[in-house]
């Protein structure tokens, strides 16, 4: 099917010559001008279209519409021909070719005054030939580049020549120099809105700020890469950029934050074609591993990823391995080890660094750095490049040799402690054997020590059993003794048992009683007509109930002394609301009481003033008033009890005198307020406020 449509538009493409041919130069030679530009754009389009599938048919195509363009000497069209077959051709790898048509497409933009397009097809000219290994030329071309699109003020073509700048200096080791053009083309991008430009271009800065450790800028960098290269589903750059960041995080010793990532990495099947993706892959799950401290699985991982750079044409795969187990082993403080591949890394560095490709960096800092003319370019490059070369080399040579150096001397220092340490192990064993010789004459002694003891010891043989015989025989005594007294404990055991018991007994049959006498005032007062008859009698229950309430907790707590004060007064509280009808909606109860635990004497004192209190908080206190609050408070305070009982109610009548007789309820306050020698402060405070400090109480 695809060579069916090469064909139609082949015959198009005759078709229209013939017709040039048969026509006269005029007004109909202008309208096949506008057949011809359509049909070589169809021509170009199609041609780049059908080579992303077959590449040799597209190529068929472009060629036809670049002869066509050439014939009509429509010279823009042929250049863009051209320009696109380089673009094929540098696809699949074919840089000879591609760089071929480049300069092609370049000449002929360079007749029509297309300064933008001729500057581009410069760029990518350069771009083949720094892949192809023609250093210097790229350097030369990207510089020319760099002229002319600043002339034809394009910033795109400018950031396109920025970023292969810093890839040059990168790959020579000049982090510092492509870092900076590397940044330059960044922003560009940035600001003339190239995403897929500036996304490229930070996994670059990634890797040189990584190369520089400073892993911070390094994550930066390789996260702004992974926004944009996600929002354009740019799938070999989100594995680069999630690349880099792992490899920040595990420098930065963010072990966990490194895992997730990995996770996101293995979402995705890695391209198996490409090796540098997958060196870069085992040799982060090295690093990953030794951070964690397995060194096992660590050399497991950076074996297979030296197998693989092994495979490759190109020795900078093993020099990024070598570097990598360097820089993990000694963040492990295996100095030995890390000093071993760094070695081999500068090894590896020397071999790349000298010779043809030595002469390649000087050229190309001669080149990007010219500022003279072409002959003062031809000097320089012949006079000076060789010692920036040779300077170049010193420095990285002295770093290497620092390096070096350091390692050595922690090893000499790990030494010189080891042997130290060997000394004060020898030391440790002669001392250790003269203890021994001091030991073997202390126990001669001693064997003869004991040979003299063992004749004493039969003396005292027959002195002993007969000790023994009278200790036997107090020990009989003692544990007849002890044997009576057991029984004798257990008897009062049972008898403290039962009185106990029989003391709960008579609490309880005296709740029982005083609820019978509770029940019958209760009765007596239904049949008693005067109000405050009945009234007097409803006090009295509650009275004999408070009482009653005392001896149930006594009974039910098991403690036969004491009350706890907490539950007794809120239960208390309780059964007076009950009595007196009191709504819980009408009238909020607020308790706020210490755990204490009082003894009976106390208790039943302390409790019959809460009953009077609270009874009379009910019965005057919210008279004309649809709610209300009281509150009761018992707390212990430095040594005296501090009980407090208030409401928010009518308080007492501006004509009430504490110091005058009145009510039997307030005389029996108090009366047990005298028992408990306590102090009573009755006062008005937006309510009736009773507040006593007991000074004798005693703590069950």
């Amino acid at each position: 099917m695809k060579n069916l449509y090469v064909i139609v538009l082949m015959s198009c493409v005759a078709f229209k010559l013939a017709a040039q041919n048969s026509n006269s130069p005029d007004s109909s030679s202008r309208v096949f001008q506008k057949d011809s530009v359509a049909l070589i754009e169809s021509l170009i389009s199609n041609g780049k279209k059908i080579s992303e599938t077959d590449t040799l048919q597209g190529l068929q195509l472009l060629r036809i519409a670049a002869s066509t363009a050439n014939r009509q000497e429509i010279l823009y069209l042929e250049a863009k021909a051209y320009f696109t077959i380089g673009e094929v051709y540098y696809v699949n790898s074919n840089y000879d070719r591609s760089i071929n048509n480049y300069t092609k497409a370049r000449n002929i933009y360079a007749k029509t005054g297309a300064a933008e397009d001729e500057a581009l097809s410069q760029v990518y000219m350069a771009r083949a030939q720094y892949y192809r290994g023609n250093y210097t030329l790229a350097a030369l071309n990207l510089n020319t580049a760099i002229e002319k699109a600043r002339k034809a003020n394009s910033k795109t073509v400018e950031a396109e020549a920025n970023e292969y700048l810093g890839l040059l200096y990168n790959f020579f080791q000049n982090f510092n120099a492509g870092a900076d053009f590397s940044k330059k083309s960044f922003e560009a991008k940035k600001n003339i809105g190239d995403t897929t430009g500036y996304v490229r271009v930070a996994n670059k800065l990634s890797d040189i700020y990584y190369e520089a450790r400073k892993f911070d800028s390094a994550l930066y960098y390789a996260g702004v890469a992974l926004q944009g290269a996600e929002k354009k589903n740019m799938n070999t750059d989100i594995y680069l950029a999630r690349f880099s960041i792992v490899a920040s995080l595990i420098r930065l010793k963010k072990l966990n934050e490194a895992q997730k990532y990995f996770r996101l990495l293995q979402e995705k099947i890695i391209p198996s074609t490409d090796l540098n993706f997958s060196i870069r892959y085992y040799v982060l799950l090295a690093n990953y591993q030794l951070a964690r401290g397995n060194k096992t699985a660590g050399n497991a991982y950076y074996d297979t990823a030296l197998n693989i750079a092994g495979s490759t044409l190109y020795p900078e795969t093993r020099l990024f391995v070598y570097k990598n187990i360097a820089e993990s082993y000694y963040e492990l403080n295996d100095l030995k080890t890390a000093y071993e591949f760094l070695k081999k890394y500068n090894q590896q560095l020397t071999n790349i660094y000298t010779g043809e490709n030595a002469i390649r960096l000087g050229k190309m800092e001669g080149i990007v750095n010219m500022q003279a003319s072409e002959n003062e370019i031809k000097y320089l490059s012949n006079q000076n490049e060789i010692k920036k070369l040779e300077l170049l080399r010193e420095s990285e040579l002295r770093r290497n040799l620092e390096r070096e150096n350091r390692l050595k001397d922690s090893i000499l220092q790990k030494e010189k402690l080891l042997r130290e340490a060997l000394t004060k192990t020898n030391a440790l064993h002669t001392v250790q054997l003269e203890n021994e010789k001091k030991l073997h004459s202390a126990l001669k002694r001693e064997n003869d020590l004991q040979q003299g003891q063992l004749n004493s010891a039969k003396k005292l043989r027959l002195s002993l059993l007969i000790g023994l015989s009278v200790t036997f025989c107090m020990a009989a005594i003692i544990f007849y003794q002890y044997h009576r007294q057991k029984h004798k404990n257990s008897i009062i055991k049972k008898q403290a048992d039962e009185l106990q018991t029989l003391i709960k007994e008579i609490h309880h049959r005296v709740k029982n009683n005083m609820q019978i006498v509770s029940s019958l005032l209760d009765l007596q007062s239904l049949n008693i007509k005067d109000g405050h008859a009945s009234e007097a009698v409803k006090e009295s229950k509650n009275r004999v109930l408070s009482m009653a309430l005392i001896h149930q907790n006594l009974y039910h707590e098991g403690n036969i002394k004491g009350i706890q004060m907490k539950n007794y007064i809120q239960n208390l509280a309780l059964n007076l609301f009950d009595s007196y009808n009191m709504q819980k909606d009408k009238v909020k109860l607020k308790t706020d009481i210490d755990n204490l635990n009082l003894d009976v004497d106390t208790v039943i004192p302390i409790g019959l003033i809460v009953n009077e209190l609270i009874s009379n908080s009910l019965k005057y206190a919210f008279k004309g008033k649809e709610s209300g609050e009281l509150a009761v408070a018992l707390k212990q305070k430095n040594s005296e009890l501090v009980l407090e009982v208030q409401d928010n109610g009518n308080g007492f009548p501006e004509d009430w005198d504490t110091k005058a007789n009145h009510s039997f309820g307030y005389k029996l306050i108090k009366a047990f307020a005298k028992k408990l020698k306590a102090k009573l402060d009755v006062y008005n405070d937006n309510g009736a406020c009773f507040v006593m400090h007991i000074a004798k109480y005693k703590m069950a």
